[in-house]
């Protein structure tokens, strides 16, 4: 009866498995072939732009949905850029419409979007923004509408920038956990939350001089487009007498009060409709689909370095060394390829993989150009990476630099001793086999080590980068101690080259690679349908973390993202970015 049983439950399970197996299949399937056929782009077209849909830097086609099982495909920033662009001078489109709540995105990459979304309506074509919520991160884009418009009784929020720490030293006092800290230069200030229980002058420093930087960078464009004096908006946020959407239209912050049918009926005039027609809506991303252009020829290659620097082979979400080295490999030695522009959106990570990567990025120099053009972060792994090339483009508020290293590891013999009531004994070879083992101190000889092998790797890094910006050591050891610069600044002391987005670094890279013709290729190639499908398991604690993430604050979501970084960092030198921070 038992062997019944167990062959029984086992044949049932397999015909579930079987079952979910088919059933994506078929989902597959049908969004293949639903996925053949081009949209189309009707007369009087209104583009849509939702702020609140995830926007990915590189664009993910046919993820599955765990909720709903259905393929979802979610646009990348430069697709929706090129769209905005390509609507420009076409007829068939006579507006965007901007609408959202939450920004998924940083402030360079709203940056980007913003200064697409101003050569638009340099065109003479109008955006028309609506929303009933508007949170400061949104007006970073909704402030470039042509007319912006909130709900009668909405939300309007003007404060200021604001950033906060996560310091966990007291926790770790109480658990008994006492981190071996060592890092490479004062302002290196990701060890602090481990070590101290509030920011350090000098973190504190930097911290104050990238939001000023941000905020002048904000309030600059905003004088510029809505012709509000800066003294005025500072005011604004000291005294916060914009809270409303009332006062938000008395201080000029935005167009007018009206509720969504009253925006739409505005939309049919702009799109020159009948009123009460239908208004023929399209999603930039589908826009995209429609008007995108498949060219032959010499070819750039767009890198997309997005996530944390790892070494091995790591997740989707990395930068993985393996993976990176393999692919940088492959274009080198590709002769399509006459030029690769690294769209670098990195805090950082193992400094061993930013060699790694850094290296490959070397090689390809010595046959043809490389461009690197930053997103939200491109910072100390992330500048790593970035510091080799011919041209660096950032945006104003791209956070780069954190030019240092650190390295991590636990004492929690104390913990298992005495709170958890457990022990361990062991013998081995030599003195120190059991160098980094966490249910011991550390002896002095070890940490004399440890923090010879930070300083060695943070003066590698400090060569680096004063062979690719060709610069003095001196010079170099000045802009570095771990300090994070804005883009603006990181321009001023020669970080980067020029300030820009993606579009600009591409256009530098035909320039250097002599093209006047070109077609883009944009890596890491993604995973398709049927190898995610078969990935599933072992790419389940991403999936997870994504979708918490969906449902989390910015804030928290950050948090999240923190903790996973910390899981990575594993006894392993880092050159990462003082904790990720989300702005409001």
């Amino acid at each position: 009866m038992g062997s019944f049983f167990k062959v029984f439950f086992a044949c049932l399970l397999a015909l579930l498995v079987a079952g979910f197996l088919v059933s994506m299949v078929i989902i597959g399937m049908v969004s293949m072939l639903g996925s053949s056929e081009k949209p189309v782009v009707k007369p009087k077209t209104v583009l849509v732009l939702d702020i609140e849909e995830r926007i990915n830097e590189q664009g993910i086609k046919d993820e599955l949905d765990p909720f709903s099982l259905t393929l979802e495909t979610y646009p990348g920033l430069q697709d929706l850029i090129t769209a905005i662009d390509h609507a420009k001078s076409d007829s068939m489109v006579k507006a965007i419409y901007l609408k959202g709540r939450g920004n998924s995105l940083g402030y360079a990459g709203s940056q980007e979007i913003g200064q697409a979304l101003d050569r638009f309506t340099e065109s003479g074509k109008k955006v028309i923004a609506f929303t009933d919520v508007l949170p400061q991160r949104s007006y970073e884009i909704f402030h470039h509408a042509s007319e912006l418009y909130v709900q009668p009784g909405g939300v309007v929020e003007w404060v200021g920038l604001f950033v906060e720490v996560l310091f966990v030293k007291n926790l770790l006092d109480r658990l008994y956990i006492k981190p071996e800290i060592f890092y490479a230069g004062q302002f290196k200030s990701a060890t602090e939350p481990f070590r101290m229980t509030k920011m350090s002058d000098a973190n504190r420093l930097q911290y104050r001089a990238l939001l000023e930087d941000i905020y002048h960078s904000l309030i600059q464009s905003i004088s510029k487009r809505r012709g509000l004096d800066s003294a005025a908006l500072n005011k604004m946020a000291n005294n916060l007498e914009v809270q409303t959407a009332e006062q938000a239209l008395e201080k000029g912050l935005i167009d007018g009060l009206l509720y969504e049918d009253d925006v739409r009926k505005k939309l049919r005039g702009v799109a020159g409709l009948k009123e009460d027609a239908e208004i023929p809506f399209m999603q930039l991303s589908e826009y995209y689909e429609a008007t995108k252009k498949y060219t032959s020829g010499s070819r750039i290659a767009v890198v997309y370095a997005d996530g944390n620097i790892v070494d091995g082979k790591g997740e989707d979400v990395d930068i993985a060394s393996d993976s990176y080295r393999k692919l940088l490999s492959s274009l080198r030695t590709d002769d399509k390829v006459k030029a690769v522009v690294l769209r670098v959106n990195s805090p950082g990570g193992s400094a061993i993989a930013s060699e790694t990567i850094w290296r490959e990025i070397s090689l390809i120099k010595e046959k043809k150009p490389v461009v690197v053009s930053m997103g939200d972060y491109a910072a100390s792994g992330g500048y790593y990476i970035s510091c080799n090339a011919d041209s660096i483009f950032a945006q104003p508020n791209t956070l780069t630099g954190s030019i240092g290293v650190f390295t991590i590891m636990v004492d929690a013999q104390k913990m298992f001793n005495d709170k958890l009531g457990i022990n361990f004994d062991g013998v081995g070879t030599h003195s120190y086999a059991d160098f980094g083992n966490i249910a011991r101190p550390m002896s002095n000889l070890e940490r004399l080590v440890s923090q010879r092998n930070v300083d060695s790797i943070y003066s590698i890094f400090k060569a680096r980068v004063a062979s690719g910006r060709k610069l003095n050591m001196a010079r170099v050891d000045s802009l570095a101690q771990g300090r994070v610069w804005s883009g603006t600044d990181a321009l001023e002391n020669g970080l980067v080259d020029q300030l820009g987005g993606l579009k600009d670094a591409i256009a530098c890279a035909a320039r250097m690679a002599k093209l006047d013709e070109y077609s883009l290729r944009e890596f890491p190639q993604r995973k398709g349908f049927m190898e995610k499908l078969m990935g599933m398991a072992e790419d389940k604690e991403v999936r997870s973390m994504r979708i918490i993430e969906q449902e989390l604050t910015p804030q928290h979501a950050g948090w999240l993202k923190q903790y996973r970084s910390l899981t990575q960092m594993a006894n392993v030198p880092q050159a990462r970015l003082p904790f990720v921070f989300q702005l409001p």
